[in-house]
């Protein structure tokens, strides 16, 4: 088993995305781009960021720091540690990777569907509107 830490940019832990997968997509760092790429497993470039997607067609270990199963998914930002399996080269698109399981170190709460802002309305204070 591997690990690699990152941040989320998407996840689809909880229910499976468009291909039937379930997935997550983390931003990397330099360390982390360096074992991935040493590993043979490519990195994209987005946005001048590294990221790399991990994804199975199994059930995913989805936990917190302290190993409590986690619901829900990640909000952008979230730090994370992927643990994933390395599988064989596939030619041009380099070593194949399998997400076993993922441990949330720092979470970010998503947006909700429709809220482009994310606004959090606890820390609003409406006491001194006149109307």
């Amino acid at each position: 088993m591997e690990y690699v830490d990152g941040e989320v940019a998407f996840s689809n832990l909880t229910s499976k995305d468009r291909y039937g997968k379930f997935s997550i997509v983390v931003t990397l760092d330099e360390e982390a781009t360096k074992k991935l790429e040493g590993q043979g497993i490519k990195v994209k470039d987005y946005q001048g960021n590294k990221q790399r997607a991990f994804k199975t067609t199994y059930d995913v270990q989805y936990v917190d720091a302290d190993k409590n199963k986690q619901e829900g998914e990640l909000g952008r930002g979230s730090k994370v540690t992927v643990a994933y399996q390395l599988g064989e080269p596939y030619g041009e698109y380099g070593v194949t990777t399998y997400l076993k399981g993922v441990k949330v170190v720092e979470c970010v709460n998503p947006a909700g569907k429709g809220d482009v802002f994310e606004v959090d309305t606890t820390e609003i204070d409406n006491s001194d509107i006149p109307f």
